[in-house]
């Protein structure tokens, strides 16, 4: 692993800042509607409108969400200095978000955008808190960077892109340039690959992204896509496709090898943490699953928050699967 630098700034994260809407759902619904369970898809309002006015009998949870913005919440509840580069618009869903995060103690570099809408997120559960997601993006999606917010970047110790920036033409250019304004100032660069369905979609863009990137976040899904260009590897353990993806030319020399951290989440098989040639498994703890909304995020702080403090490898992941196993044993995707 990377040494860190001395910087003001713990973590900067970056990502699509959305309202949550969660609703529990059964499998009949998501037929209905020819969801693919387990899915992140990017609707249009009028279908996203369509299918919560189907859901009016049920009882909904609203929350200020995002991937990355929940990570950096709960960062922000462990103590540390973090910020949050987002877009929300001025109007009373992205008041709300705004106070919310603030509140928390995450400092938001970038403004209210005007004459635009916040962005929203549907996440239906089923009864195994598997969760399906309808994003309409609002201003979300256009997220971009300023001087002020390259400030915040270059003045931190690491820089977390989510994986959801890469579903748009202008969040593939604001991830691009943060990364290489973080590498020019001696930022590490920490990429979650954020869900397999866009993993899928945007492969080409999460491959040119790995050549800067320090620490990666995936689970197992996005793992197999990620690797899927690897001779066999559908007939590999998803612990050798990782060992096999770390080797691969997604990483062009072996200084790059050796620097990168992978953590890879295996569900209730806890985790597996690869880092210069050397690995760490974390066993999952023995918990009912309530909703696995917000468990990757929420381990990801866990992760970042013992990066900061230093801890070696076989440290890192402990408290990142208390803080997930919290997560999944209650409603709400927020640690």
């Amino acid at each position: 692993m990377k040494k860190l630098a001395t910087k003001t700034i713990d973590i900067t994260g970056i990502g699509c800042a959305l309202l949550d809407i969660e609703a529990r759902i059964n499998d009949s619904f998501l037929d209905k509607f020819k969801l693919q369970k387990g899915s992140m898809t990017i609707v249009e309002p009028r279908f996203q409108q369509e299918v919560i006015q189907a859901l009016l009998d049920k009882k909904k949870h609203y929350s200020s969400g995002g991937s990355a913005a929940n990570t950096m919440a709960a960062l922000a509840k462990l103590g540390k200095n973090v910020a949050y580069i987002n877009h929300t618009a001025d109007d009373e869903m992205g008041d709300a978000y705004r106070k919310d995060l603030k509140s928390l103690g995450v400092k938001l570099p970038k403004q209210a955008i005007e004459g635009q809408r916040t962005g929203t997120c549907l996440v239906l559960i089923d009864d195994k808190g598997e969760r399906t997601m309808l994003t309409e993006l609002g201003c979300a999606g256009s997220v971009s960077l300023d001087e002020y917010s390259l400030n915040y970047i270059a003045n931190s110790k690491i820089v977390y892109i989510e994986g959801y920036l890469l579903e748009t033409d202008q969040g593939r250019k604001t991830a691009y340039e943060a990364a290489a304004h973080a590498y020019k100032n001696n930022v590490q660069i920490a990429l979650s690959a954020s869900d397999f369905t866009t993993v899928k979609r945007q492969k080409e863009h999460f491959m040119k992204l790995f050549d800067t990137t320090d620490i990666i976040f995936a689970n197992s899904d996005e793992m197999r896509v990620l690797s899927s260009h690897m001779n066999q590897t559908k007939h590999k353990s998803i612990i050798d496709c990782s060992r096999d993806f770390i080797q691969s030319n997604a990483f062009t020399s072996k200084e790059k090898t050796s620097r990168l951290l992978l953590v890879l989440t295996q569900g209730d098989e806890g985790a597996r943490l690869f880092a210069g040639g050397s690995e760490h498994h974390v066993p999952a703890k023995n918990i009912k699953v309530v909703d696995l909304t917000g468990a990757g995020d929420a381990f990801a702080a866990g992760v970042l928050a013992r990066l900061i403090e230093n801890s070696p490898l076989q440290n890192l992941g402990s408290l990142a699967c208390d803080m997930a196993a919290e997560v999944i044993s209650r409603y709400g995707a927020r640690y």
